[in-house]
């Protein structure tokens, strides 16, 4: 059976194909493949594989774009014999942004300062904020703690600096209530 299809071996395919891609760095535009599974055991020839794919963007035109790119590698990499592919959306994160001379973002920043704690860093990210600011509302995300090696297994925050961190929260929503 050496050498007939594995859906594993098309699944890694594609995941370099899509490593492959060039992204702008402006507007910031990213994607990770977080998740993979397949296979039933070590000498079958997987029949399945899965992937879960996070693409993500700070501008909409660059998210359609990084999308369209990966469906066409999707519809490459599905020969229509014995290994299919198919392409699910599980979730849709819009993108959104705010001018840091906004209200809202320099309150942040003031909120920040007023507790002792650093200048404000000004970045975009994926969060709760990218749906309202998408419908043209403000909103902006702030950090309670500082943190470190986001987004893996090994994630930590620092807990000593939560008093404070709240003391910003609880500072920005009386400026914002004003």
């Amino acid at each position: 059976n050496f050498g007939r299809p594995s859906a594993i071996h098309v699944l890694g395919q594609l995941i370099a194909a899509i490593s492959d891609l060039i992204v702008p760095v402006k507007p910031f535009t990213t994607f990770n493949v977080g998740l993979i599974e397949g296979g039933t055991s070590i000498n079958t020839i997987a029949p399945s594989a899965t992937m879960w794919l996070d693409l993500r963007s700070e501008d909409n035109v660059a998210l359609a774009e990084v999308l369209k790119q990966v469906k066409r590698l999707v519809h490459d990499a599905d020969n229509g014999d014995d290994v299919r592919v198919h392409l699910r959306q599980i979730g849709d994160r819009p993108a959104g942004e705010i001018p840091v001379e906004t209200p809202l973002v320099q309150m942040a920043a003031a909120a920040l300062q007023a507790v002792g704690l650093q200048q404000a860093n000004f970045t975009c990210g994926s969060t709760d904020a990218n749906i309202p600011l998408s419908r043209g509302y403000e909103a902006v995300c702030i950090g309670l703690t500082k943190a470190e090696n986001v987004h893996r297994l090994d994630e930590y925050m620092e807990t000593s600096l939560l008093a404070r961190g709240l003391g910003q929260l609880l500072l920005l929503l009386l400026a914002a209530a004003s």
